[in-house]
C-alpha cells in the first residue's frame, strides 16, 4: 500500500502535514520540480519533446496531455506547494475506455397474432451455451456491418432483408407466407460493456404451425421457441429482446392518482355543498 500510495494520488490535497505519505508521494515532488523550473526558465526547453513519457508506467497513457498539463499548472500556481497539490489532483491519469465494438444487426421479430399487445407470442432463439450472454435467448438476428471501434455504415435495406430471409429459411418457415411484413423507421441501439448493436427491426405475422408456445425445438442445431410472457419470465431472455418487444408494442399510459390530502375536501364534493 506504501508503495502504491507513491505513485497514485489518494484523496487529499497530498501536501497536508497530518497526512504521514506527504512526504513520500511523487506526484507533489513533481508539481515542487515544473514549479521551479517554471520559475528558473528551464521547464519549456525540460517539456520540449517526448523524452520517452510513453514507457512511464504512471502515466503511459495521455501521457503528452499531462506533459502539457504540467505547463499550465506551473504557470499558474501561486507557489510550489500549490503546484505540488494540483499535480498530487492530477494523478494517477484516468484509464482510457477501450472502444466498443460495432455492430450493425438485421432483427426478425416474427410473431403470431396479427395485433401486437402484451400477450404476444414471439419467435425466439437460444445463443449458443459459450460466450456472450450465453444460452439466454433472442430474437434470429445477423450481423450484416461491423468494424472494431467505429459506427458502422448501414448496408441497406437489400442487404437486410436478404439476411432475414436467410435467418427465416434457417428456422423452417417460408419468407413468402408471412403476413403484414414491414420494417421498423428507426433502428433500435442497445450497449454491452464491449460492443455497440444497432438492430434494423423486421417483423410480421407467421402462419400457425405445428410447434405449441413454450415447447423448444432444434431446427438446424439451434434451438427455436414460440415464447409468451409468461414463459419468458421463467427463462433468461437478453435485455434486447424488452427493447425490440418496446419498440413494436405500444405501452399502455398510466393514469396518475391524485394524491389526498386528510381532511381536505374535493373538488367535487365542493360544488355539491
Amino acid at each position: 500500500m506504501e508503495l502504491g500510495a507513491t505513485l497514485c494520488a489518494p484523496d487529499g490535497s497530498g501536501v497536508d502535514p497530518l497526512d504521514p505519505l506527504a512526504p513520500f508521494y511523487r506526484s507533489t515532488e513533481i508539481g515542487r520540480d515544473v514549479f521551479r523550473a517554471h520559475a528558473d526558465g528551464q521547464l519549456e526547453g525540460l517539456l520540449a519533446g517526448r523524452h520517452g513519457e510513453h514507457e512511464c508506467p504512471v502515466c503511459a497513457k495521455g501521457a503528452v496531455k499531462f506533459i502539457q498539463g504540467l505547463q499550465l499548472i506551473a504557470e499558474g500556481a501561486a507557489d510550489a506547494e500549490a503546484a505540488a497539490a494540483a499535480v498530487h489532483a492530477t494523478l494517477p491519469l484516468p484509464v482510457p475506455k477501450k472502444a466498443k465494438r460495432q455492430e450493425r444487426l438485421a432483427v426478425a421479430a416474427l410473431h403470431r397474432e396479427a395485433t401486437l399487445d402484451a400477450g404476444t407470442t414471439w419467435l425466439l432463439i437460444k445463443r449458443p451455451d459459450g460466450g456472450l450472454l450465453a444460452g439466454q435467448w433472442e430474437f434470429p438476428a445477423a450481423v450484416v456491418a461491423t468494424h472494431p471501434s467505429q459506427e458502422t455504415d448501414d448496408p441497406g435495406a437489400q442487404v437486410r432483408t436478404e439476411a432475414v430471409d436467410a435467418l427465416l429459411a434457417s428456422a423452417g418457415i417460408e419468407p413468402g407466407a408471412l403476413q403484414g411484413r414491414c420494417v421498423v423507421a428507426l433502428p433500435v441501439q442497445h450497449l454491452f460493456s464491449h460492443v455497440r448493436h444497432v438492430m434494423h427491426i423486421e417483423h410480421a405475422c407467421a402462419p400457425e404451425g405445428a410447434e405449441e408456445a413454450g415447447a423448444p425445438w432444434t431446427q438446424d442445431g439451434r434451438t427455436l421457441c414460440w415464447a409468451t410472457a409468461e414463459w419468458m419470465a421463467t427463462v433468461g431472455v437478453t435485455a434486447g429482446v424488452k427493447k425490440v418487444i418496446a419498440q413494436l408494442v405500444p405501452t399502455p399510459k398510466r393514469k396518475r392518482k391524485a394524491k389526498e390530502y386528510p381532511g381536505q375536501q374535493s373538488l367535487q364534493s365542493f360544488f355539491k355543498s
